[in-house]
């Protein structure tokens, strides 16, 4: 008999779309105006020797710090999986900057930090217009319009995906 571990995160993929279900958190009562919250992570991973480095970048979603009050929206499930996607957009972009870093040795945690903060930092940004522009799903023409730029993004982006 196989024992199945549970875990509390998804790694992001283009074969798999969340769902209601992946929403395990309890929903946060001071945040009256907001339906669901999703939980993506974006983290690094650094190695490096005096002659060369290795990153590795990765994508998740945490199940137990993501929640919706109602689960029976599908433009909401849709939006809460732009956030998702928005997530990976950016882990790929981060790829693609570590790719193009120019290695050296004496200051490349402090480079490698500065590129992951801005990194986070247009991602907020993009997070903040996205949930303007589609009033937080919803409008839908909007959010449709959203998803499809961000497939696009994410398509120009493929090369780097992980």
């Amino acid at each position: 008999m196989a024992i199945s571990q549970k875990t509390d995160t998804i790694n992001w993929s283009p074969c798999y779309s969340l769902q209601w279900e992946d929403f395990e958190g309890v929903p946060d009562t001071t945040k009256k105006s907001f339906d669901a919250v999703s939980n993506p992570v974006v983290k690094y991973f650094l190695s490096s020797t005096e002659d060369t480095f290795n990153i590795k970048v990765i994508c998740f979603f945490v199940k137990s710090k993501s929640w919706a009050r109602f689960k029976n929206n599908d433009y909401l499930l849709l939006h809460e999986r732009g956030h998702f996607n928005i997530a990976e957009l950016f882990a790929r972009k981060l790829r693609k900057a570590f790719n193009e870093y120019k290695f050296n040795y004496q200051t490349i945690r402090t480079d490698i930090q500065k590129i992951f903060i801005n990194n986070t930092k247009e991602r907020a940004i993009m997070d903040s217009i996205y949930d303007k522009e589609t009033n937080y799903s919803k409008d839908n023409k909007k959010q449709e319009e959203w998803s499809s730029k961000i497939e696009k993004e994410l398509n120009k982006l493929k090369e780097f995906k992980n």
